[in-house]
Order: C-alpha cells, then structure tokens, then sequence
C-alpha cells in the first residue's frame, strides 16, 4: 500500500467509523421510534428520492476517492461505499423493497440488535484505524 492510499484509508475511516458508531448509538437509543418511521417514509417519496441520490452520490464519491483493498480496513472502507452506492440504487429504483427489508429487521429485535452490535464493533475498528493505529 502506498503512502497516498494509506492516507485515504486512514481519512475515510476516520469518517466512517465514529459515523457507523453515531447510527448504532442511535438504533440502540431510539429503536422504539424507528417502526413508527417507515410508514411515514413510505409515505414521502421526495424524501425517499432526495435520501436516495444522496446516498448513490456519497457512496461514489467515497468509491471514487478510496477503491483500495490492499489491507482489511481499506477493502472494508471500499465495500461500504459500494454498499451505499447500492441502497441509493434501490432507494432510487425500488423503494418499497428496501422499505420492506428495513421493516423486517425492525420487526426481529434480535436480528435488528445484532446487525446493529456489528455496526458499533465495526465503527470502533475503524475509528481505531484512523485516529489511532500506526499502520493502516
């Protein structure tokens, strides 16, 4: 890995780490609020559309910039940009199925907890990365 793309890792996960701990805190803190959401998201399909080209743009933007896998934290850094520039796809061409996956993990409490225990674990690691560790 060159020095360049060590630097690139280390910005972006710097970013994404206290950025997946803030969405675990948040699913852990407010789930009861989270089934009443979806509905009205259903229900709003600006807002669907708005949140989805955001998405797809901050997912290519992030793959544009970072397309490494030379090491675990810049192939995990890599693979979540192309998982956002995937959910803004489907937010874009197929809300409704992304709406009803979101509303089956919120509907299985433990599945929901564990996916979001993964998050946090996930985002301390790469918080870890980027401001911490020496090597990336």
């Amino acid at each position: 890995m060159t020095e360049a793309q060590a630097t690139t890792t280390r910005f972006c996960a710097r970013v994404a780490g206290p950025f997946l701990l803030l969405i675990a805190l948040m699913v852990f803190t407010r789930y009861d609020t989270l089934e009443m959401l979806l509905p009205s998201l259903q229900q709003n399909a600006a807002l669907v559309m708005v949140a989805g080209v955001w998405t797809a743009l901050l997912g290519l933007i992030v793959f544009a910039a970072h397309h490494h896998f030379n090491s675990p934290a810049a192939a995990t850094i890599s693979v979540l940009a192309l998982l956002l520039v995937l959910r803004g796809a489907l937010l874009l061409l197929q809300p409704e199925a992304l709406i009803t996956v979101a509303g089956g993990f919120v509907n299985a409490p433990p599945i929901m907890y564990a996916v979001t225990g993964l998050t946090f674990l996930l985002g301390a690691w790469l918080s870890f990365v980027g401001w911490v560790a020496k090597k990336v």
